[in-house]
């Protein structure tokens, strides 16, 4: 998507834009078997789709990231979208997801910009809830990945052309 093509058009169109735009990429970076943690309503043919939500119909499994019952090893790549601000502890989870990778897997996640986008909280849903705000791909890279970089190598950590409501970030198991 050409940069500021999501400010030419308003409403439903545009966040429809900014989501095919956010799962075009992650789907490019899932390969072989990939793990879709906190899969919600966006069920992926082919994935290990797994959320701890009951109310979700579809879910190939209802595991909490931060507690896995797959082997080290498992999978060659994990994605995630809007995911990572609703877990009670990041860096257990990242940490958990980074175990269930082969050496030389993908890790990629969309993470909501808190300077730019408004954050979600619900009473009556705990996924939806937000515990961890960050309000830039720095902030996140420095007090998330930094405390994990033993484990995982920061490929990528930047907002998304045309759109600063979200950031990306991609990394590789190393070891």
């Amino acid at each position: 998507m050409p940069a500021g093509e999501c400010y030419r058009i308003t409403g439903h169109e545009r966040q429809a834009a900014i989501d095919r735009a956010q799962m075009t990429w992650l789907l490019e970076q899932a390969t072989g078997k990939c793990l879709h943690v906190g899969c919600g309503e966006k069920y992926l043919e082919g994935m290990v789709n797994i959320d701890p939500n009951p109310t979700r119909p579809r879910v190939d499994h209802r595991y909490d990231v931060h507690d896995m019952p797959f082997e080290a090893g498992t999978f060659d790549s994990c994605i995630s979208c809007h995911v990572i601000p609703s877990l009670r502890d990041p860096l257990r989870a990242l940490a958990e997801m980074a175990r269930v990778l082969k050496p030389g897997g993908v890790m990629a996640h969309v993470i909501p910009d808190n300077t730019y986008a408004p954050m979600r909280h619900s009473l009556h849903h705990q996924w939806q809830f937000q515990h961890n705000n960050w309000f830039s791909p720095e902030q996140f890279r420095t007090e998330v990945l930094g405390q994990v970089n033993e484990v995982l190598v920061t490929d990528l950590c930047e907002h998304f052309d045309g759109f600063r409501f979200a950031f990306r970030v991609r990394c590789v198991k190393v070891g």
